[in-house]
């Protein structure tokens, strides 16, 4: 089944929710498609393409897997200068959100989110990437906070499982955007 729904800028505005930032849109949008279609849900970045079958990721995420698209690395190594600041940042900074505190540990995954692989029993965890997303927007406006926020929420109550294996994504890979916008 296939089902494609017009986002529109005020729809848009909604879910940034005068935040700024843009990728909470991701957030809200995958709850809201959980919210109309309960059962698994997989949630591709547009430069993503799968290259096998994922029939086991979704058997996988009925079980209460998450799946992502592959761990970045410990956020305290210094793997690129982003993580250098985020290491930086997180030492220092005292974080809410709910009822909740951010607790960091240097042992802190990054977890790429160009694939989000979750099913209904995972929604209640989206409150939480969107508190968590906007109380780091509120001292830290990056451009990664959705990925920060949602590995962290995630992590705290279920298993990530990379699907890398199977999906291609080529956010790296600038000239490939060139490559389809001549081809279509």
């Amino acid at each position: 089944n296939f089902k494609l729904e017009a986002l529109n800028a005020d729809l848009l505005n909604k879910w940034i929710a005068g935040t700024g930032y843009v990728h909470r849109a991701k957030t809200k949008m995958i709850q809201d498609a959980l919210l109309k279609n309960p059962g698994n849900l997989i949630f591709f970045d547009t430069d993503t393409y799968i290259t096998e079958s994922i029939d086991d990721i979704w058997s996988d995420i009925s079980s209460g897997t998450v799946y992502m698209h592959m761990k970045e690395g410990v956020i305290d190594r210094q793997v690129n200068n982003a993580f250098h600041k985020w290491d930086r940042f997180l030492e220092k900074a005292t974080i809410r959100y709910g009822e909740k505190q951010f607790v960091y540990k240097k042992t802190f995954e990054i977890w790429n989110s160009g694939v989000l692989g979750l099913s209904t029993i995972h929604t209640p965890v989206l409150d939480d990437v969107l508190l968590l997303t906007d109380s780091i927007q509120q001292q830290f406006p990056k451009h990664i906070i959705e990925q920060v926020s949602v590995s962290y929420c995630f992590a705290q109550s279920y298993p990530i499982k990379a699907a890398k294996h199977k999906v291609a994504h080529y956010w790296n890979l600038k000239e490939f955007r060139q490559l389809l916008e001549t081809f279509f």
